[in-house]
């Protein structure tokens, strides 16, 4: 599947710019793998940005007026690496923490290949929670409990695509491509290897192929 977005296109709610894929939401104090591969042209404008490629949010409660900052981030930096922030601990406790978040920094970006994502997630409001992150079978960043979602009704889902994430409008078209979104029961022992290969264990749900 193709997203795209332009410089052109009208803005979303948050005032930014964006084409995606939604996946539906997951539970709470569950975990899960989900892996997809995503394709970056070399003309994708990295070194204007940093532009997000995949996001898991977690949807404010309704009467809720704070859009906190997403569960877990992947971006493409300016110096064509890949980048994953996470809210800090102070922005889980405190909702109007909106911006705090810790950067980890991993390997340069393969352009014009497919290339593999996983991650490893347990979303919980309690300190047993964890988050990893893997591009091209290398792990970017790893947190164990800790609070990893926020006390809100609703939970995360995952989106990917192409994100004018920080309003930076330095771009002209912004165009990526993913295939192969599966969701995995994160207790079936594919643990071990999912980092290396995601094919220890049948898909629990094929989100799209």
């Amino acid at each position: 599947l193709v997203t795209q977005c332009s410089i052109t296109d009208a803005v979303d709610a948050s005032g930014g710019r964006r084409g995606e894929i939604a996946a539906p939401e997951l539970a709470r104090d569950t975990a899960y793998w989900l892996s997809w591969d995503v394709w970056v042209p070399s003309s994708f404008p990295y070194a204007s940005g940093p532009f997000c490629i995949a996001q898991m949010h977690d949807t404010p409660d309704v009467g809720n007026p704070i859009v906190n900052v997403s569960n877990v981030l992947m971006f493409i930096g300016t110096d064509a690496k890949i980048q994953v922030w996470l809210p800090t601990a102070a922005s889980f406790n405190d909702k109007t923490a909106t911006t705090l978040v810790d950067k980890y920094y991993g390997p340069t970006v393969k352009f014009d290949q497919w290339v593999k994502c996983s991650l490893f997630v347990n979303f919980s409001t309690a300190a047993t929670g964890f988050i990893e992150v893997y591009y091209d079978r290398q792990i970017v960043c790893k947190v164990w409990r800790q609070k990893t979602d926020y006390a809100n009704t609703l939970g995360p889902y995952c989106r990917l695509g192409v994100y004018d994430f920080s309003h930076l409008e330095t771009f002209t078209t912004l165009l990526a491509y993913f295939k192969g979104f599966t969701l995995r029961d994160g207790t079936d022992g594919a643990y071990a290897s999912m980092g290396a290969d995601a094919k220890t264990s049948a898909p629990k749900q094929l989100l799209f192929a």
